[in-house]
This record gives structure tokens, C-alpha cells and sequence, in this order.
């Protein structure tokens, strides 16, 4: 069940050099498959440049930062699980 762009991830790290919180289900509301661990998965880059994607575990901490001088875009994210276990 993606989430499209989570409004904590916006407000916690778009246009941000750095941002950090924790990943679970009460952060980004209703839990969609109880009793399944689930990830966070996010496309985004340090303007101007260098596009990454991370995933995070579920109760791990998400954490982007950009060296100085650039800031957080986020382009997309998903919170949930794919079929079959796969990223």
C-alpha cells in the first residue's frame, strides 16, 4: 500500500540540508497490513544534483543529508510492502 509523498516527509525534509525521523506506521498514519514489516522507500537529491533512492526498515531511522550548499528535493516515496517480500 505506497503512500504518495507522506506529508511528514515533505514538512521534515523538503528544501532541508538534513533530516532525520523515525520510520513506522504511526508516522504515517493507519498501519495498511497489520502484523507486517514494512519499509519506506525514497527518491529524492541534493540540488542541484546527485539523485539517490533509500529504503529504510521499518523502526529504523530515516535519515538524508546534503553537503552544504544544497538542499532536500523529494521526487516520490512509498511506505508499505511489495508482493512477495521484493523492494
Amino acid at each position: 500500500y505506497p503512500l504518495h509523498l507522506p506529508q511528514k516527509l515533505l514538512d521534515e525534509c523538503q528544501d532541508q540540508r538534513w533530516c532525520q525521523f523515525l520510520v513506522h506506521s504511526r508516522v504515517f498514519g493507519p498501519d495498511p497490513c497489520l502484523g507486517t514489516h514494512k519499509y519506506l522507500v525514497v527518491s529524492y537529491k541534493c540540488r542541484p544534483a546527485n539523485h539517490r533512492i533509500k529504503t529504510v526498515c521499518e523502526d529504523d531511522k530515516l535519515r538524508l543529508q546534503c553537503r552544504s550548499k544544497s538542499v532536500l528535493a523529494i521526487y516520490s516515496a512509498s511506505y508499505g510492502r511489495f508482493q512477495r517480500g521484493k523492494p
